[in-house]
């Protein structure tokens, strides 16, 4: 339950933008070190394990209305979906009724299509057996995603299919779908796929059979080590190095975040606590029935989790 800014707080935020501006100049070949490092793949690829499997289970939350959000048979047919979430990119496209016919009028048409965004598989076909069929699609690229096969192919693949759902209908978009589309993106800009992964099984099972594998496992996994006369060509690592700027976008970006959404919280009913009680109680929130929850724990323990939630949001940058 966000309030609007306050000017204080605005003008707070204002001086703490300038100071950072003011850091970033001071220490600017740090900041330029801190962006074209390289670091330890691990992390990243711990990462795209987990996030995949969120973006399951993200898109399995919605499984009780599969067909009445993305399929013909729900509350947009196909041409419906087409004009009020894509009109401008469908200027060009009939929808067969009458002397109109189905598809893209010219080539002109097809180009104004894709100059949008909103590129979704189920503005064409979209029969409840066809959205199950890209649904088991989505499932299968995005488990392929997480155990690393393939993994840029696979992740690309799985980003575009997971907006192929989100865009053909956005009545159920929250803040939620943003953050998961946003830091997928940075997601395939990492090499997540340089440890725990098949990618990198295979690789280094093959490095291993040409004696061409440094068994070292720390950061680096043996990288740089020098050629010699026994491998001429030196010997690979384990764990390859990675760019850390895509991980380190993710983290600014979580950051601006989570301050944005703890300043705006600065109305009345977060000053008091009562914001978590009415966000898990009103039927517009919940995501599961709370009353008995809400009986047990009272409102002391409301309020005290409101202002954890608060002020954990506003200093976690």
């Amino acid at each position: 339950m966000a309030i609007a800014m306050s000017p204080t707080v605005g003008w707070v935020m204002v001086a703490c933008a300038v100071f950072a501006c003011l850091i970033f100049l001071l220490q600017s070949e740090r900041w330029r070190r801190w962006w074209l490092t390289n670091e330890d793949p691990r992390p990243i690829a711990a990462f795209r394990i987990v996030f995949a499997f969120l973006c399951i289970c993200n898109i399995n939350d919605l499984w009780e209305y599969f067909t009445f959000l993305f399929s013909d048979e729900g509350i947009f047919i196909s041409d419906a979906a087409r004009q009020l979430v894509a009109p401008a990119q469908f200027k060009g496209f009939g929808d067969g009724v009458g002397d109109d016919p189905y598809g893209f009028f010219d080539v002109p048409a097809v180009l104004e299509f894709f100059k949008g965004h909103k590129y979704s598989l189920l503005y064409f076909w979209d029969t409840p057996t066809a959205m199950w069929v890209q649904l088991i699609g989505f499932y299968t690229v995005t488990v392929l995603f997480m155990f690393g096969w393939k993994t840029r192919v696979m992740g690309v693949l799985s980003f575009l299919m997971m907006n192929s759902f989100f865009l053909r209908n956005h009545l159920f978009w929250e803040g939620t779908e943003l953050v998961y589309r946003v830091f997928f993106f940075y997601l395939l800009l990492a090499k997540s796929g340089h440890a725990y992964s098949i990618d990198n099984w295979l690789r280094t099972r093959k490095l291993r059979k040409q004696g061409l594998l440094s068994e070292r496992h720390g950061p680096g996994g043996g990288a740089g080590v020098a050629p010699s006369p026994e491998h001429p060509q030196g010997l690979q690592a384990v764990y390859r190095l990675i760019p850390a700027w895509p991980r380190n976008l993710m983290m600014l970006n979580l950051g601006v975040l989570y301050c944005f959404t703890g300043v705006v919280k600065n109305g009345h009913v977060w000053a008091k606590g009562d914001a978590l009680y009415y966000a898990l109680n009103m039927d517009h929130f919940y995501r599961f029935y709370p009353q008995e929850l809400s009986s047990i724990l009272g409102l002391n323990m409301f309020r005290l989790a409101t202002w954890i939630t608060h002020w954990f949001e506003a200093l976690f940058p």
